[in-house]
């Protein structure tokens, strides 16, 4: 895949205490011209230009241009803002705890924030900024969603059963209904439940009515590709999706081959340990450009595949997952 190249002159500026009236008084450069180089909207630069500003910013080239291998997290090193969000609703039976904006209690699982501070620290090493969106399960998911679309790259931690948001979420990017079980052929892949909890979903069924093993069914091959097991002790296997849907740049970004790359993410475990493996897999570098989508608004799923080794049971339980990752990878993507 192309890099893709940005002037980083905003940055300079701002490192050099200087203004754009500065920079042009130096120059010579129209105050026209500055601004859409100062804004990335340019799609041809002059020799002439670079040979201007180098001396007036005292910079090398290496100074003044930055190179970026797309990924999830490509826009938001420069656009911002990555907003990750988490829902309260969890199966589990570790907490943590927080207050949505309007200021009711929520509890979270203790996975789907390990998950969060796994793509907080990656993002932060980065140099991105991340702002934490809170969310009770509610009526309200459906227009927050709407604003995951509007401004920069969003990531949703938690499945289907923990929060509104994730299933409007997915199916928004495969133009269907959310909570519709008669949508199930619309997805690439669906979860397979098993453990009594009655959750209505377009892209996951209930095992037991179909007599089928609980994990990660592709709806095309009609198999399982991805196991769930329920181990007291001992290895495991869990399995989550990850959903990866890139925004098209409005018309005005395009006639200036800008690309903002806003992205929106759904990270859905089938448990908790799958909800942990997926955020372990988003921040690998080695699987950046395998879950970055070539095409914008066509939305791409992967399976993940989690095995982990879980302590046999003592008489002081933990009220926290203490299961270790042992190995995680994708086994299927559409």
């Amino acid at each position: 895949m192309p890099m893709f190249v940005r002037l980083r002159l905003a940055e300079m500026l701002k490192e050099k205490g200087m203004t754009q009236a500065d920079l042009g008084r130096l120059t010579g450069l129209s105050e026209e011209r500055l601004s859409k180089l100062v804004r990335n909207l340019w799609n041809q630069l002059k020799r002439a230009e670079i040979g201007v500003l180098l001396p007036a910013l005292d910079a090398t080239p290496a100074d003044l241009f930055k190179a970026y291998t797309p990924s999830i997290f490509f826009g938001s090193r420069w656009e911002g803002p990555l907003t990750v969000h988490l829902s309260a609703r969890s199966t589990g039976n570790g907490r943590a705890h927080g207050r949505d904006p309007s200021g009711d209690p929520l509890e979270f699982n203790d996975r789907d924030v390990e998950a969060y501070k796994l793509i907080h620290d990656h993002a932060s090493h980065l140099g991105i900024h991340v702002e934490l969106g809170l969310h009770g399960r509610d009526s309200l998911d459906r227009m927050r969603y709407q604003h995951l679309v509007e401004i920069g790259t969003h990531i949703v931690i938690g499945s289907n059963r923990t929060g509104q948001l994730s299933e409007y979420a997915v199916a928004q990017m495969y133009a269907a209904h959310a909570f519709d079980g008669s949508a199930l052929d619309r997805f690439p892949f669906n979860f397979s439940w098993g453990d009594g909890i009655n959750v209505q979903s377009s892209f996951g069924f209930d095992s037991r009515s179909r007599d089928l093993e609980e994990g990660i069914y592709s709806t095309r091959e009609k198999k399982l590709v991805a196991k769930h097991t329920h181990p007291r002790g001992g290895l495991g296997e869990d399995c989550g999706l990850i959903a990866v849907y890139r925004v098209e740049s409005p018309a005005d970004e395009k006639m200036y081959g800008i690309r903002k790359e806003r992205c929106v993410v759904v990270v859905a475990g089938h448990g908790r340990v799958g909800t942990l493996g997926c955020a372990k897999l988003l921040v690998d570098p080695a699987y950046e450009e395998q879950l970055y989508p070539k095409t914008a608004k066509q939305p791409r799923m992967f399976v993940v595949q989690v095995k982990y080794f879980r302590p046999q049971p003592s008489t002081n339980p933990t009220t926290h997952d203490v299961s270790t990752l042992e190995e995680v990878r994708i086994v299927a993507e559409a």
